[in-house]
């Protein structure tokens, strides 16, 4: 290249940067005026702020939108002086919720005899007489004392009795022995009636409770009467009660029974021979017999048994052959165990053959 040729690129070099200059002056100049944030982005320097505490951020500032200006600075977060310790005893706002209480029971009025819940305590009943009772307290007992004399029949019976009475009938001797017991044998649903034929002249009592034994307060009221049995008559085998108490009964031999208290058992006995089948067999029994038979040797182990197999309704038929001379027993029993009084009447008869 010649020297005219290069001072001629260097003056044209010269030109272009003078020309771009000035139009970036241009430029700058417009951009500054048409702007006046750029302006101050261009012009004042800044420094990035210290992001503010999370804790001084007021909470609805996140919940309302707007625009964000940055600030020139962050003022430091003061920090709180701690309180100055105190013996001051704080009381809180709040009261304590009320702690809530069971409401009290409130007793059941007693009935007119109370005191009588032992055998020391009985009150007093007549023949004829009607007493109205109830529990006040779970597990009370009503206890009462009658006078009785030999072959009178006396019947205790309870009725009238509340929606939530269930009673239980106990007699019981002098020395606080238990005689017979009944619950539901009385004329209204779960009551009781125990009928009753002393041996011997003296004092009985008797102590009424609840079946549950738990029952108590309103609903447990019934009344109890004491009555003499005059539409009945112990049967004239009385007492046979037990094998030791066993009354004989021969072949072709009928006798009649009933029941004079609940649980009444009849024992007879009869001298059998071996090889001779014999029949033992109930029947004419009364509207409140079922009979059961059972068979026992000398020593009370059981031979056979019967329940139905009579004629009649409800009647027994044992029949058993010897295997060796000696003497048996026959106990009769009420299915049910409760049945006392009339209509329990019934006979029991031996054949051979």
């Amino acid at each position: 290249m010649s020297r005219k040729q290069l001072i001629l690129v260097v003056v044209l070099a010269l030109a272009v940067v003078t020309v771009f200059c000035c139009l970036g002056g241009l430029t700058a100049n417009y951009l500054v005026e048409t702007s006046p944030t750029l302006t101050s982005l261009f012009v004042q320097p800044f420094e990035l702020p210290t992001p503010p505490s999370i804790a001084t951020v007021a909470e609805d500032a996140w919940l309302t939108p707007s625009v964000a200006k940055i600030p020139t600075s962050a003022p430091p977060t003061p920090k709180p002086e701690p309180p100055t310790p105190t013996n001051t005893r704080v009381i809180p706002l709040t009261t304590p919720p009320h702690r809530a209480t069971g409401t009290p029971e409130v007793p059941f009025a007693l009935d007119e005899w109370e005191p009588d819940n032992s055998l020391a305590e009985a009150s007093p009943i007549g023949v004829g007489e009607r007493q109205t009772h109830n529990l006040h307290v779970e597990g009370d007992h009503d206890w009462m004392h009658f006078e009785v004399q030999e072959g009178t029949v006396y019947v205790v019976e309870t009725s009238n009795l509340g929606g939530e009475m269930d009673t239980v009938i106990h007699l019981y001797d002098e020395q606080g022995n238990e005689l017979a017991s009944d619950d539901d044998g009385g004329e209204d649903f779960l009551a009781s009636r125990l009928w009753w034929a002393p041996t011997e002249s003296g004092r009985l009592y008797v102590m009424i409770s609840s079946f549950s034994d738990m029952n108590k307060g309103p609903g447990t009221n019934y009344d109890v009467t004491l009555r003499l049995g005059e539409d009945f008559e112990v049967d004239e085998y009385e007492p046979d009660d037990s094998r030791a108490q066993a009354r004989p009964i021969g072949v072709g031999e009928t006798q009649t029974h009933n029941r004079h208290r609940g649980g009444d058992q009849d024992w007879v006995y009869f001298e059998a021979q071996a090889g001779t089948t014999y029949i033992v067999e109930t029947s004419n029994l009364g509207a409140g017999a079922d009979t059961v038979v059972y068979l026992y040797d000398q020593d009370g182990e059981e031979l056979a048994s019967d329940d139905d197999g009579g004629a009649e309704t409800w009647a027994s038929r044992l029949e058993w052959t010897a295997l060796h001379d000696g003497t048996f027993y026959v106990m009769v029993e009420d299915w049910l165990g409760t049945s006392t009084g009339p209509d329990t009447s019934y006979d029991i008869s031996l054949l051979a053959r």
